[in-house]
């Protein structure tokens, strides 16, 4: 004789651990990192346009170069647009819902543009703000100037938004040769169609974290340098850890070049943070 057991099984919660920390650089290969301000001038550039706030760590020592003619904005073409939004659904773990448009406002801090709002703390929300008007990758040809963006419907008929193949400092670059005082390094490549996105995801070279600096200066004489607050604005809507920002490091042609002053050697194997302290 059987007898049955009412049992009530609970769903265990997804255990989740940040992805810009503890990352290490591959085994192989010729790696280095870009250096903060505060290594190569001393100390955090807005300083000299008395900026007290915390501004986007961009690396700017670089020649974009491609068919002979050079670039800094590349429009972002349909695939690319929908790979960033898959990108930064990623960095939260794949698990923020994904919104919904819940109408305009106006921003005090850029108030000639109006914004299209989304629903707080969703993907749709994380991905708008990331493609801003006047953000740090998208101050040219941006969605609110009429541009299109097909991952949320606006502007179909423009030509698409444009994006800027600047990375920020702290992050670790793969040199592919030695060109005087420049290495060139390798980087994903706007004229082709994006890969799948598994095939990047272990490539910290590929696949940076957004970094910006502060004028906050540590007992150490170094300055503070944290990530960009998106994604961490959504992991905490989620009631999960802090976690960083990514941003990818792109290209036309697959390559570029930047001064060596710019970077440091950094050892295969080795522990490396893009934020100062480490995290």
């Amino acid at each position: 004789m059987s007898v049955r057991v009412n049992v009530t099984y609970q769903k265990k919660p997804m255990v989740v651990t940040a992805r810009d920390e503890n990352l290490s650089v591959p085994e192989t290969g010729l790696f280095v990192q870009i250096k903060h301000d505060y290594e190569t001038i001393g100390y955090p550039r807005q300083r000299d346009w008395g900026i007290k706030y915390p501004i986007p760590a961009m690396m700017n020592d670089v020649r974009l170069m491609y068919l002979g003619r050079s670039y800094d904005y590349v429009r972002l073409e349909r695939a690319w647009q929908f790979f960033m939004r898959d990108l930064w659904s990623w960095s939260v773990w794949d698990r923020a819902p994904m919104g919904k448009w819940e109408g305009k406002y106006k921003n005090e801090s850029n108030p000639t543009m109006t914004f299209d709002k989304y629903t707080a703390g969703s993907l749709l929300w994380y991905y708008a703000e990331m493609i801003q008007d006047a953000r740090s990758h998208t101050d040219a040809d941006s969605v609110e100037g009429g541009f299109a963006d097909y991952v949320t419907g606006r502007n179909m008929t423009a030509k698409p938004y444009s994006w800027l193949c600047k990375t920020t400092t702290g992050n670790l670059l793969k040199v592919i040769a030695n060109e005087g005082k420049y290495w060139r390094v390798e980087a994903l490549d706007l004229a082709k169609t994006p890969p799948a996105l598994g095939e990047i995801v272990n490539k910290p070279w590929l696949l940076h974290w957004a970094t910006e600096q502060s004028m906050s200066k540590l007992p150490n004489g170094t300055y503070v340098v944290d990530g960009y607050p998106q994604a961490e604005a959504v992991a905490k809507q989620l009631g999960y850890p802090r976690t960083g920002t990514p941003i990818l490091n792109l290209s036309l042609g697959g390559s570029y070049l930047i001064e060596k002053f710019a970077t440091k050697p950094i050892a295969n194997g080795a522990k490396y943070s893009p934020y100062n302290p480490a995290k």
